[in-house]
């Protein structure tokens, strides 16, 4: 299958962080949001388990990052990516609260820079829908 797109489209809408307000509410609307739903629960529907390398793609204030670095445990890795520096920041503190050891953090919009086939699992939460070159995202994480 060939894909086909403009070089004007290779970006994502993403690849500019959001603003820093509209950022912040975005994080107490997915607060909220995660009182509501079983977190873990949703990461292991992905079959994860101890060991896997899971990359959260757009990973924002590490809603399934923690889940997933719980599920991997200390023989797995978890690479926590996004375009958004308050996202990172707000991953990175909680990686300290929680003294884990097994999730990385990467600012990045497209690329994640991983080697090919180093990762089990992808976690795409809420992401296509600020994609603005879709096949371009597939082919990098596929």
């Amino acid at each position: 299958m060939k894909l086909s797109y403009r070089k004007r489209d290779v970006a994502m809408k993403k690849e500019t962080p959001i603003a820093n307000f509209i950022f912040l509410i975005a994080t107490v609307l997915m607060r909220i949001r995660g009182l509501f739903r079983d977190k873990k629960g949703e990461v292991l529907l992905t079959g994860a388990k101890r060991g896997d390398v899971i990359l959260d793609y757009g990973c924002g204030i590490g809603f399934n990052t923690i889940p997933a670095a719980e599920i991997v445990g200390k023989d797995g890795m978890v690479y926590a990516l996004d375009v958004h520096p308050l996202a990172i920041k707000s991953v990175e503190k909680k990686i300290r609260e929680k003294e884990l050891k097994n999730v990385k953090t990467i600012l990045s919009g497209l690329n994640t820079g991983l080697p090919e086939e180093s990762v089990d699992i992808v976690l795409l939460y809420n992401v296509l829908p600020m994609v603005k070159n879709r096949p371009a995202l597939i082919k990098e994480l596929y």
